[in-house]
């Protein structure tokens, strides 16, 4: 019996794998392996998928509500005003013409700082227009979506009726809509109790919507690239460290 003979024999006697054995069980182990990454990638796509079907499906479904949903009238504002003429490039102006202060604000119906903005401190400037010393200037500029250009256009048929202020207040407590023109014009009947017909032609027809685009380029050439932005007398307004009282300050109401 030759040396390689014996050796086998004495590791089968001990119970040792033989070396074919061994590269059997080495293949198992490895084909298990590659099964298993297989099984892990399969699993990694499918929750990829969902995550996907998931996001897209949150965003149509948030599409659906904002174009479907109808708009509330809120609060309202307690400054009233009367109709008035919307003059390209220039902005909607609430209070007496001699009011020897100005208050001038840049906003967007969609910019989330700009609803927040309205929500703090749009009260105290109604109270300060009613003082008669001062009167705001509202510039409203449409840049974030389609829905701000819709309502800005619908903002300056809403002043032209009368009912522009408690309308504007009314789209910054409606902001999360899409701004369509049934919802447009519904908010007018929920604001003013009717819905005149010349409004909500204008609204449809987008009368005013070269209005609200030379508010814009006259925003931009005046340096103003972000809302909301507010200057006091012509000046820039700080509105990092602004307060409700510092506010209420400048303008010499109670906060």
């Amino acid at each position: 019996m030759s040396k390689k003979s014996q050796a086998n024999k004495k590791l089968k006697k001990a119970g040792a794998p033989s070396p074919t054995g061994s590269n059997a069980r080495e293949r198992a182990r490895q084909q298990a392996q590659a099964e298993k990454r297989k099984k892990d990638r399969m699993t990694l796509i499918i929750a990829a998928v969902v995550v996907v079907a998931l996001v897209v499906g949150g965003g149509v479904l948030f599409s659906w509500f904002q174009s479907t949903r109808g708009p509330s009238a809120g609060e309202g504002s307690s400054y009233q005003d009367s109709p008035q003429q919307v003059v390209m490039n220039q902005p909607i102006v609430f209070g007496e013409d001699g009011a020897p202060n100005t208050i001038s604000v840049w906003a967007d119906f969609h910019c989330p700082h700009c609803i927040d903005f309205e929500e703090e401190y749009g009260p105290l400037i109604d109270k300060a227009i009613e003082t008669g010393q001062w009167k705001m200037e509202a510039w409203p500029m449409a840049f974030l979506t389609a829905g701000s250009a819709n309502a800005a256009n619908a903002f300056a048929c809403a002043t032209e009726e009368g009912f522009g202020k408690a309308y504007q207040k009314a789209l910054f407590e409606n902001s999360n809509l899409e701004w369509n023109s049934e919802q447009l014009v519904d908010l007018a009947d929920q604001v003013n109790g009717s819905v005149p017909e010349t409004f909500a032609s204008c609204v449809q027809n987008l009368e005013q919507g070269q209005w609200a685009e030379s508010i814009n380029q006259t925003s931009r050439a005046m340096g103003v690239s972000g809302t909301p932005t507010v200057r006091v007398n012509g000046e820039p307004y700080d509105l990092a460290g602004m307060t409700k009282e510092s506010l209420a300050e400048t303008l010499g109401v109670e906060p």
